[in-house]
């Protein structure tokens, strides 16, 4: 059936099984086109996913479809929020129906997946040596054992009764609809959970990583050891649900196009954007390369190896690289031979069984990940894996093998406790040959006294294979020194030859060079470099596979405009047998291969314009070494290689095709050499050029017949067809090329394109922007060319940074960007950063430009208070002037004002000092902060009252005119106003001299007012209102002067007086 018979919203795999069982129930997994989550494709830092949200998503577009698949008689219907997709097994004949919908995006088959079994027969070891290998034990003593931490582990369930596991399990789920429920009938859950979190059992010698972390049970693989991609989704979304911290998944299949966008990965990535730490073991189909297993390949999971007692990487265990060029394997971890509780452990044969694989390499590195959540809850997935990462031990592997090195958890606390961190891989995406990526690296030192120096080095770059490419990193720098509690960045730029195809991988080494017990970091390098697909340069890929079972992955940059693709898959040995596939812009596969052809074909009409994905796989190799040849051509042609067009010699069996590259108004000739032809007798050729578009063009020779070749059979001499095409302005042109002789006739159109006009250019930022020295500029403009598509855009910065000069912009689906250029020593002004742009026809355009002004000057401010900055008074103006022409910001203790050359504000006082601030900030950035303290006095002048304290106070302040006598004299009887009554305080001894008094409570003054004193001289003048002891308060005055004289009626009265 051809491809365009079914919707290409279907999955290949999915296809071949509705030709297959036409009219049986299939199960498939359908998903929606609005999705909850993202995947990132340049970061390993995965955003933010709000489990809120995603259900509310999936609630409210699945409404209608779910009414359709139950119209359609659908069967085992779930609905999944984690990704927004239905999962359900539905009439084979109806499939093509729901992949019609708008609602629709994919439509996959619920493909099976499997236990990472051993592929080794398990040997016996007397002792558990996983824990002590990466120093578990270390941490166990420090108090360290992942309490408070969910481990959920998605596997074939968990025999819980084993004293091992008794009490560990706090919440199961069983997604199978097996009839033993959530037990283990398998071994193989029950092995792995207590490697992760079984308990510490002293007699036996076995331990969990985190023996006292809680465990999940979510058994999404049968008793038969297989599941479905939907059962293991809901066990995902089940587990993010339930708040586990980590999930574990020994378990995985092909990873088919590897670019983590088939379901069940973006169900793991999604899991991770909700700071869930998730490890994947790596699969047991090594030791060939890409042989990685999904979901290990989703974004943001880590992805485990396998190493042995003695630190060797086992041969079973999975390599990489992904599908789409990244590393793959991220840590190894101990998976030979290793001792673990046995499901089956009450029929007397044992309680614990030795295994091998990745199944059992995962569940060490989950329960280190419980140990540092133990440690710090707060971390995000992607800090776990850079310290984890980071921390790894060198097995003196290449990165595909071992990825960063073998866990080492005391490591991994010391990084992040007080050691250095930093990024933990660099992958580039879809490069295309001859051209260079440059990125930072940020070193973060958390020690908080030592100073650290570090040694950076670089590997030179090697195939999948393992064969030195050479050198293409370079370094800004190859020492760094960070201080204590800081951090540091490095730049490194990679250079990928023009002749450069597939994938390639190195290394960056940080080696700490002082006396600091620093862990060296080893930072795993990538790069996928892009073949172009476009229509008139015929790729010919050459290759080599080694290993039954090897995987080769190419990464096609098609572009649009095409009418046909068109691969083939030649090799040397007939008698290996190699397959050849082919992934949309979306991972799907568009066909299921042919096992027993050669060469293998595919064609593909009107391919989609975007990235789509080549896999070669050894399917069967009979010699060690087998060479391939892949051929990539489309058609029509638009982007040729730069070269002479006066004099092109074009053969007529060129089945890609032509396009025609020159710069504006240029006369050139187009000639079809014959010459070479081997057609039959009596064969004639026809040759008509019928223009599309031609404003501007004209074109002379249009209709020629040929004669190649004489009754005889005899090659004429060179019979060269002339057409003439002279111009400025754009066209295309299709050239009918059809042979005929006494049996056959055939038609073949070639494209042609000729391009005469330049690039455009639009200049999105930064226009204008104030910039200062240290100033990171985005640089965004538009491109586009209509016909042979942009080949580059540059920036001129030179004038700002001398050092890059010439920064080079990145196509982001269609939006040409760089944000790696740093304002340097730049003189201050305006500056005209020209933007060049050149499209496939050489044509160029330098026309516009990005404009930045440097201002390194600090804005001038002054600062005044009206009241002085001592005074009496309860409010003061606090004003001044500010100097800046490009005035952005001012602030007044924090809160925005109206940007001026000058300000004023009126402010109250409290007591003692107060503290004013005005912050002045350019468009630039610049800062200048100017501070002012107004310190308000007492109305008497002294300084305020501290707080209350036990301590008793100093006395009142004396009154302007004494008594001339020591006995109190009675206070005037005030009028008594209507006031709160006072706390009772203790009554004090008549003695002529006052004792201390507790420290006054500080009164605001009363609202009412209070009349003036009359300057005139009086034995006691009124006191202010502010501050009143207790013994002048209006009213307690008569109070003690009668307490006074009923005190001395009582001593006459007895005789003391």
């Amino acid at each position: 059936m051809p491809l365009q018979d079914l919707n290409p919203k279907i999955d290949s795999l999915l296809e071949a099984e509705i030709k297959a069982r036409p009219v049986e129930k299939i199960s498939i997994i359908i998903m929606l086109k609005e999705q909850p989550g993202d995947i990132p494709r340049d970061t390993f830092e995965v955003g933010e996913f709000s489990i809120q949200e995603a259900k509310s998503l999936a609630t409210t577009t699945q409404m209608l479809l779910m009414s359709s698949l139950g119209q359609m008689q659908a069967e085992n219907m779930k609905q999944h929020w984690i990704i927004n997709a239905i999962s359900a097994r539905v009439s084979a004949d109806r499939i093509d129906e729901i992949a019609a919908r708008v609602d629709v995006e994919e439509v996959w088959l619920d493909r099976r997946v499997y236990l990472i079994e051993p592929s080794v027969s398990p040997l016996w070891t007397p002792m558990d040596y996983g824990d002590g290998q990466i120093g578990a034990n270390i941490l166990w003593g420090m108090g360290f054992n992942g309490t408070g931490i969910n481990i959920s582990i998605l596997d074939t369930g968990i025999n819980k009764s084993h004293p091992d596991l008794t009490g560990r399990v706090i919440l199961e789920r069983d997604f199978t609809s097996s009839a033993n429920g959530t037990f283990d009938m398998h071994g193989h859950g029950t092995h792995v959970a207590g490697i992760a979190a079984g308990a510490r059992n002293i007699t036996s010698n076995v331990s969990g990583v985190a023996y006292n972390a809680s465990i999940f049970n979510a058994k999404v693989l049968g008793d038969g050891g297989w599941g479905l991609d939907s059962w293991i989704i809901a066990g995902v979304g089940w587990s993010v649900s339930n708040h586990s911290d980590i999930i574990c998944m020994s378990l995985g299949a092909w990873q088919s196009a590897g670019d983590g966008r088939d379901p069940l990965s973006r169900a793991v990535t999604n899991a991770v954007a909700r700071r869930v730490v998730v490890v994947v073991a790596a699969g047991n189909s090594g030791p060939g390369e890409a042989t990685i297993t999904r979901p290990a390949v989703a974004y943001g999971a880590i992805a485990v190896a396998a190493s042995d007692i003695n630190g060797i990487i086992a041969n079973f265990s999975s390599r990489g690289p992904t599908g789409d060029g990244r590393i793959g394997v991220d840590l190894a971890a101990p998976g030979v031979d290793i001792r673990a509780p046995r499901a089956q452990w009450e029929d007397g044969r044992g309680m614990y069984v030795n295994h091998p694989g990745t199944s059992m390499s995962a569940p060490h590195v989950a329960g280190a990940a419980a140990i540092l959540l133990q440690v710090n809850s707060t971390l995000t997935p992607a800090e776990v894996e850079r310290a984890l990462k980071n921390s790894a031990d060198n097995l003196g592997y290449n990165v595909l093998e071992q990825g960063a090195g073998r866990l080492n958890i005391i490591d991994a606390y010391d990084a992040l406790t007080n050691g250095t961190l930093a990024d933990h891989e660099w992958y580039v995406p879809n490069m295309l040959a001859g051209r260079s990526n440059t990125t930072t690296f940020t070193v973060h030192n958390r020690n908080t006294t030592a100073n650290v120096t570090l040694s950076i080095t670089k590997s030179n770059m090697t195939d999948t294979q393992g064969v030195d490419i050479g050198d293409w990193i370079t370094l800004n720098t190859t020492n760094l020194f960070v201080l204590n509690r800081s951090s540091a960045i490095f730049n490194v730029t990679m250079r990928v030859p023009s002749t450069a195809v597939g994938t390639y991988v190195g290394s960056i080494t940080l080696v700490n060079t002082t006396n600091v017990p620093m862990t060296n970091i080893t930072i795993p390098v990538s790069v996928n470099v892009m073949q172009r697909v476009d229509g008139i340069t015929i790729r010919h890929i050459t290759g080599t596979v080694g290993e039954r079972g090897d995987w080769i992955y190419y990464t096609l940059d098609v572009q649009s405009g095409l009418t046909n693709m068109y691969l083939s898959l030649n090799w040397t040995n007939a008698t290996n047998d190699l397959n050849l596939f082919l992934f949309n812009t979306t991972g799907e596969l568009v066909r299921v291969p042919r096992l027993d052809k050669r060469p293998e074909t595919i064609s593909v009409v009107n391919p989609k314009h975007g990235t789509w994905t080549v896999a070669i796989n050894a399917w069967n190799l009979i010699t060690a070494l087998e060479t391939y040849t892949l051929t990539v051509m489309g058609v029509p042609a638009h982007a040729p290689a730069p070269g002479p067009v006066v004099g092109l010699n074009v053969t007529i069996n060129e089945t890609a095709g032509i396009a025609i590259r020159q710069p504006n108004a240029v006369n050139f000739t187009i000639q079809f050499n014959t010459t070479n032809r081997t057609d039959p007798a009596n064969t004639t050729w026809f040759i008509n050029i019928t223009p599309v578009t031609v404003t501007g063009i004209n074109i002379s020779g249009v209709n020629v017949t040929v004669t190649v070749r004489d009754s005889l059979n005899a090659t004429l001499t060179s019979h060269n067809t002339t057409f003439r095409i002279n111009g400025t302005a754009d066209a295309v042109f299709n050239v009918w090329v059809r042979h005929q002789n006494n049996t056959t006739e055939i038609a073949t159109l070639i494209g042609f394109i000729f391009d005469g006009t330049t690039p455009t250019v639009t200049a999105i930022g930064p226009i204008g922007l104030h910039v200062k020295n240290g100033t990171i500029l985005r640089l965004n403009a538009t491109v586009t060319d209509a016909l042979s598509g942009v080949r580059n855009a540059t920036v001129n910065v030179s004038s700002v940074n001398a050092t890059v000069g010439t920064a080079i912009l990145t196509n982001v689906t269609g939006f040409w960007t760089n944000s790696t250029v740093i304002v340097g020593t730049a003189v201050e002004g305006l500056h005209n950063l020209t933007i060049t742009a050149f499209d496939n026809a050489t044509n160029f355009n330098n026309t516009v430009n990005l404009t930045v002004r440097v201002d390194n000057t600090l804005p001038t401010v002054t600062i005044s208070s009206s009241a002085g900055t001592s005074t009496f008074a309860t409010s003061t103006v606090i004003s001044g002037t500010v100097t800046e022409v490009n005035l952005h910001t001012l602030t007044f203790n924090g809160a925005p004002i109206t940007p001026a050359a000058s300000y004023s504000r009126e402010v109250s006082l409290s007591v003692g000092y107060n503290t004013f601030t005005v912050v002045a900030t350019d468009l630039a950035g610049n800062s200048l902060t100017q501070t002012i303290t107004v310190k308000r006095l007492l109305a008497d002048g002294a300084a305020p009252a501290p707080a209350p304290a036990p301590a008793p106070a100093p006395a009142p302040a004396p009154a302007p005119a004494p008594t001339p006598t020591p006995t109190p004299t009675p206070t005037p009887t005030p009028v008594v106003t209507p006031t709160p009554t006072p706390t009772p305080v203790p009554t004090p001894e008549p003695t002529p001299t006052p004792t201390p008094e507790p420290t006054p409570v500080e009164i605001e003054p009363t609202p009412t007012p209070v009349p003036t004193p009359v300057p005139t001289p009086t034995p006691e003048p009124e006191p202010e209102p502010e501050l009143k002891p207790w013994y002048v308060i209006p009213g307690f005055g008569a109070i003690f002067a009668i307490l006074g004289l009923l005190a001395v009626a009582y001593l006459l009265r007895r005789g003391r007086l």
